[in-house]
């Protein structure tokens, strides 16, 4: 039962008692609460209407899986940049927007170079770190928020720019994103590999 501001939660426990909870100062207010048909009301003496009795289920746990198979069903299992699937939903969306704002939107496809001889010198953990490591690159590389970076294959990405006012303004990303993976890996000797 709560109280008419809302502010208090009257419960009943199983022994039969009733115990005032002050909403504000608990933190049940932060769950994800589900609120049922009403079955009920509190009336007072003189006839007014003082609490409604709803029933209630905490949906948090349901909520929490549910973003977590969103999480999954749109992010790179290895990377945790967008997958193919985030990618192309989003490019259909902003392909859209960019038609009917007469806007820019570049692609950047790139690919890792000498992935293939990393792999085989350093071992199959050691190239999934790298792909790991150039993900996290390019997404801090990145400070638009709608720019996205996606793994669309074993080593390559692409990388949807949307919202430009000029075409051009693609190079200047390309441009940083190359800057920033042109930088080695400390831990790896690139002669081998070259």
């Amino acid at each position: 039962v709560f109280s008419r501001d809302q502010r208090y939660a009257y419960v009943f426990g199983r022994d039969g008692g009733l115990t005032k909870v002050d909403l504000l100062e608990r933190a049940i207010v932060q769950r994800i609460i589900q609120a049922g048909n009403a079955i009920g009301g509190a009336i007072s003496d003189d006839g007014r209407l003082i609490a409604v009795v709803e029933t209630l289920r905490d949906m948090t746990v349901q909520k929490e899986a549910q973003e977590e198979l969103q999480r999954l069903a749109t992010r790179d299992g290895l990377t945790s940049v967008a997958n193919r699937r985030s990618f192309d939903d989003t490019l259909n969306n902003e392909w859209r927007r960019a038609s009917r704002e007469s806007r820019a939107l570049s692609l950047l496809m790139i690919d890792v170079d000498f992935f293939k001889r990393f792999n085989d010198t350093y071992g199959h953990q050691a190239g999934d770190e790298c792909l790991v490591r150039v993900a996290q690159a390019m997404e801090e590389t990145l400070n638009r928020p709608a720019d996205l970076v996606a793994r669309i294959g074993g080593d390559e990405r692409i990388v949807l720019v949307p919202n430009l006012a000029r075409a051009d303004e693609s190079a200047l990303v390309a441009l940083g994103l190359l800057d920033r993976l042109a930088q080695p890996a400390p831990a790896y000797d690139h002669a081998a590999i070259l």
